[in-house]
């Protein structure tokens, strides 16, 4: 869900911050770093800490950053927070995996192929939060130039309050993320 996310709500969060075409793909890298350096981590981890553990540390980390992006304020920040995410589910990934193969009994071992259902479900999910959410809840600018970080004093532009679209979806997919 969370890739798909940035995806849907990264354009929004550029013309709120004024963020250029050149840092536009920052939040896949660094989310994307999360990705690489949580399944390095969490796979030794879970061999120390236990997989149930591990399990629900990773999905604890991936919910509370992922919730913690709609709160922030500046694109830094959202960088530093993304990275967290990315590195929770990178942690998550091969873990659940782990989980159903230890836990489920033999004969229903072909539900392991079941669960690979639900990461375009996740992304259907997100698909529909955002498209339900994001337009609705945006600022008519749709360039970067219109920030009000770039305009001048008392000139139109897109604020916080006008822009509350991309936070919504945010907070909803890292509610669903946490439940």
């Amino acid at each position: 869900m969370w890739a798909q996310a940035f995806s849907l709500v990264t354009p929004r969060i550029q013309v709120e911050f004024g963020i250029p075409e050149s840092q536009y793909g920052d939040i896949f890298s660094v989310f994307h770093a999360g990705l690489t350096v949580g399944a390095a981590v969490w796979g030794v981890l879970v061999d120390v800490v236990g997989r149930r553990v591990a399990f629900n540390c990773t999905v604890a980390i991936t919910s509370v950053f992922g919730l913690l992006i709609g709160a922030l304020d500046s694109w830094s920040a959202i960088l530093a927070v993304a990275f967290f995410v990315g590195f929770g589910l990178g942690g998550n990934i091969p873990i659940d995996a782990t989980i159903v193969m230890e836990f489920i009994p033999k004969k229903q071992r072909w539900l392991l192929a079941a669960l690979s259902v639900f990461q375009p479900l996740g992304v259907i999910t997100t698909a529909l939060i955002a498209w339900g959410l994001v337009p609705r809840n945006t600022c008519a600018f749709t360039s970067p130039a219109s920030s009000c970080r770039l305009v001048a004093p008392g000139e139109p532009c897109c604020t916080k309050a006008s822009n509350y679209g991309w936070r919504y979806a945010v907070f909803t997919i890292g509610a669903i993320s946490l439940a």
